[in-house]
């Protein structure tokens, strides 16, 4: 972190003294911010991340002692605090002060502002000389200290949604508490609050629907019972409204509670990058909620399911020739066994005992490369596994492996594309591109090679390194950059004209019924230009064309739909797309509000229509909901048809 990137608040109700130290503080090279008393500072505080504080003893309504007490419990935490007074000059009054409020220092007014510079360059110069450490590398046996990998997690800006189970395992092992926010790029709100290493709420704006289909689908309330409370379902908090109701037993919250939190969680689970910040708060009292136990069959279906081999193999890249070592919950190694991933791997976590990495495991051909990463992920987020940090030597064996995987992932891609292969965001920002090369080049330079490599190792090596370096050279310099944007421009508009115009031949083959003609000419079109409406009408000319039996194919098409951006979702095509996928899923409920959500944005989409009245015919009511409707369907069009007045 930048010396200018360190905020400290000053709070003293005397203007002139607030003023001077703010612009002292500038001085010195750090960011300033005033407060005139305890309130104002709490509210700077919900807002910034404050790494100091320098607070008077004396101030209107609460003195310093307790004021730093409040911010002690806020997000402020344990960061630093100087504490000043003109009034008070008695040293035991200082050394009493400091004890109480776990003061660095205090200074007596006028303050000398050298003494002032000294304390904060002093305590302040860790956080300044900190650097970001890489996600991954909190795997490592150097990261064992819950202090280090808490700190690591507060530095993230910027995450992909298949990093949060590690992000989540991080914290709940460290036993934290905090509050972390998570923003999609649809700009929904995602509210976690940890306490002592338990998730005790997750606030999204799906929280109330999904408290309310596992009331409906556990029994505890029928229809009616909700259509009694009226607005409170809708604001508030709905189990403290059934609560005061007798409409549900006090046993009955902590059950629902913990499955809707587990349920919103594995909405973020996706590949999607979302803005993340991590606030630590002290939390006076133990809170009831979900413990990292918990959480663990969750992240299994993540892993099984949903989070992509591109990302487990990004993920360990660099882990590949340092050794599997046992992690401090390798105790509880034998809990997981009867977990599907873990019994693939027969055997993987004593693989711990031998000292080996997970390039020489790839060799021994002892486990496929996906059940392989695919069991370590889980024991690395139970914290069974971590990684030496020392690298073992490299052999011809390990480093030919290696580099064959790093060249298919990075042959044939434009520039952009190999830096988010190594974990950089959509956006490919220029101090990502450096930030990730510095480690690349750091671990893969081909000087870095033995004496006795092989010729055909060296040239396999020397590509890759070729390829990367030449996307950084691009993407760092100005010119370059801008001339291969102005390209790549050109070459998209090029192709995306191509793809469109096969794209309308096919919707004209769908329409007449000829889906496996229109699906093998999208084939063409999707792999010329990616673009949504084109994703679209190749996912639409898909269903059409294959039976749907295939689970590995659906999964496949509903990781391709998320992928769509939330502002491109706002139209018929998306609303008719996802209506076909929910009914070739069984989830016909679902598919009628989504076939009805097209009409509503094209009155006259004749094929939504048809397949509306195709499954009114099969006899399918759109408003009355079964047990597996309700875990299927769409939570919003449920709850409003539970809540829509009849009339």
């Amino acid at each position: 972190m930048k010396k200018k990137d360190v905020h400290i608040l000053i709070i003293d109700d005397d203007e002139t003294v607030r003023s001077s130290l703010v612009e002292a503080v500038k001085k010195f090279g750090y960011s300033a911010l005033a407060a005139s008393n305890t309130n104002d500072a709490l509210s700077v505080i919900r807002i910034k991340s404050i790494h100091a504080a320098i607070v008077d003893c004396m101030l209107p309504k609460m003195n310093g002692i307790e004021s730093v007490k409040k911010l002690r419990e806020s997000r402020f935490g344990d960061s630093v605090v100087v504490m000043m007074s003109g009034i008070f000059k008695d040293k035991s009054f200082a050394t009493d002060t400091i004890e109480k409020t776990e003061a660095v220092d205090f200074l007596f007014k006028p303050i000398e502002l050298n003494r002032l510079r000294q304390i904060l360059d002093e305590h302040l110069e860790p956080l300044c000389s900190e650097t970001t450490i890489p996600l991954h590398a909190l795997i490592s046996k150097g990261y064992e200290s819950s202090r280090e990998r808490r700190k690591a997690i507060e530095m993230l800006e910027q995450i992909s949604g298949f990093d949060l189970p590690f992000v989540l395992s991080v914290l709940m092992d460290a036993k934290v508490s905090g509050h972390l926010n998570i923003v999609n790029n649809a700009g929904e709100i995602y509210g976690i609050t940890l306490c002592k290493g338990l998730i005790t709420t997750v606030d999204s704006s799906e929280s109330v629907a999904t408290l309310t289909l596992l009331l409906l689908q556990k029994g505890y309330v029928t229809p009616g019972d909700l259509s009694a409370l009226g607005e409170k379902t809708k604001k508030g908090d709905i189990l403290k409204a059934l609560l005061s109701e007798a409409l549900i037993s006090p046993h009955t919250v902590p059950i629902v509670r913990n499955e809707q939190i587990m349920t919103d969680l594995k909405r973020l689970f996706t590949d999607e990058m979302v803005q993340f910040n991590f606030a630590p708060e002290r939390m006076k009292e133990d809170l009831p909620g979900v413990s990292l136990d918990m959480l663990i069959p969750y992240f299994q279906v993540a892993i099984q399911d949903f989070i992509t081999m591109d990302y487990l193999c990004a993920f360990y890249d660099g882990w590949g020739d340092y050794a599997i070592l046992e992690g401090p919950s390798y105790s509880q190694a034998e809990s997981l066994s009867e977990f599907d991933l873990i019994k693939r791997a027969q055997g993987i976590a004593a693989v711990a005992h031998e000292m080996i990495t997970i390039n020489e495991l790839i060799t021994s051909d002892r486990y496929s490369k996906e059940d392989l990463l695919k069991a370590l992920h889980l024991l690395t987020l139970k914290r069974v596994i971590i990684f030496d940090t020392v690298k073992r030597g490299m052999n011809n064996d390990n480093v030919k492996t290696r580099f064959t995987h790093m060249l298919h992932g990075v042959e044939k891609k434009n520039p952009k594309q190999i830096f988010i292969y190594f974990g950089a965001s959509v956006a490919v920002k220029k101090e990502e591109v450096e930030r990730i090369y510095k480690e690349f080049a750091k671990n893969n330079h081909p000087d870095k090679l033995p004496r006795d490599t092989s010729e055909e190792v060296k040239k396999l090596v020397n590509k890759v390194f070729s390829i990367v370096s030449e996307a950084h050279n691009t993407l760092t310099d100005v010119t370059k950059r801008e001339k291969y944007e102005n390209e790549t421009k050109q070459k998209e508009a090029h192709q995306q004209i191509q793809a469109e115009e096969i794209a309308e031949k096919s919707i004209d083959l769908l329409k007449k019924g000829r889906a496996k003609e229109a699906f093998d000419l999208m084939k063409d079109a999707y792999d010329i230009y990616k673009g949504p409406n084109v994703m679209l009408v190749y996912t639409w000319a898909e269903l059409k064309a294959f039976n749907g039996k295939d689970k590995h194919k659906l999964k496949e098409i509903t990781a391709r739909m998320n992928t769509i951006p939330h502002e491109e979702r706002r139209n018929a095509d998306y609303q008719f797309v996802s209506g076909l996928l929910k009914k070739t899923q069984g989830d016909l409920v679902g598919a009628s509000a989504c076939f009805d959500k097209a009409l509503n944005y094209d009155v006259d989409f004749l094929e939504a229509r048809r397949e509306l009245v195709s499954l009114t015919r099969a006899g399918k009511s759109t408003t009355s909901f079964t047990a597996k409707d309700l875990l299927n369907a769409d939570l919003g069009e449920i709850v409003g048809n539970l809540f829509r007045k009849k009339g």
